[in-house]
């Protein structure tokens, strides 16, 4: 069983193995390959849960849909200029299916059912529309479709969104937003497990302890 690993483990582990390995008849093999390699310098558990995660991934459509993509990029490195600041960030993979539309995606290895998808694509929904923003504003192309691969030993599994000029527009002032509330200092940690992925996770914990003191004080003052 998985709970003996930490989660971002094993997402950082696959996301290594996915960003390396082709799309390509050779996947099984050059996946063997580098576990292989790995074996000496990783743990045990984690290698074989990253294997099975990534052997249901190749049995499953969205290889298919990958492995005759036109193209492929992955882990697009990207800074967005926007009005209160500037959004950096990689982008796990854009591709061109072979119908020739663009697609933006990012790797999910959440440990959640198939009834549980629509929920979690909500908490990540903001990040991957600012990843298809980034990719128009970049690339100069609108892409079709968000989506978010959901990948764990049980299940692999997309949820898309649909995007178009509408949703970006929407998403951009969403950003600029975020962007202006934390110049000015004025946000709050969400407390949820996205707090353990962000780069300013002790500097807003640190605000909310301020904050969260200053307030006390005031109350104490005013006799409450």
């Amino acid at each position: 069983k998985d709970d003996a690993i930490a989660p971002k483990d094993i997402g950082t582990l696959v996301h290594q193995l996915l960003e390396h390995i082709p799309f390509d008849r050779h996947f099984e093999d050059k996946l063997k390959l580098r576990l292989d390699t790995l074996s000496s310098k990783v743990d045990s558990l984690l290698l074989e849960t990253a294997s099975m995660i990534l052997k249901k991934f190749h049995e499953s459509p969205l290889f298919s849909e990958l492995s005759s993509a036109r193209r492929v990029i992955k882990e697009f490195p990207f800074s967005l200029r926007l009005k209160h600041g500037t959004i950096r960030g990689n982008i796990d993979l854009i591709y061109q299916t072979s119908e020739g539309d663009v697609v933006v995606a990012d790797y999910k290895t959440s440990d959640i059912s198939a009834d549980e998808i629509s929920k979690e694509a909500e908490v990540y929904r903001t990040q991957i529309l600012i990843y298809a923003l980034a990719t128009k504003s970049l690339m100069r192309t609108m892409p079709r479709e968000a989506k978010l691969f959901f990948m764990n030993a049980r299940l692999t599994q997309a949820s898309s969104i649909s995007v178009n000029e509408e949703c970006l527009n929407n998403i951009q002032v969403k950003a600029d937003s975020m962007l202006q509330q934390i110049a000015a200092l004025d946000f709050l940690p969400q407390g949820d497990k996205l707090c353990a992925y962000c780069v300013t996770e002790h500097f807003c914990r640190r605000q909310s302890e301020i904050r969260e003191s200053g307030i006390r004080v005031m109350e104490k003052q005013n006799g409450r």
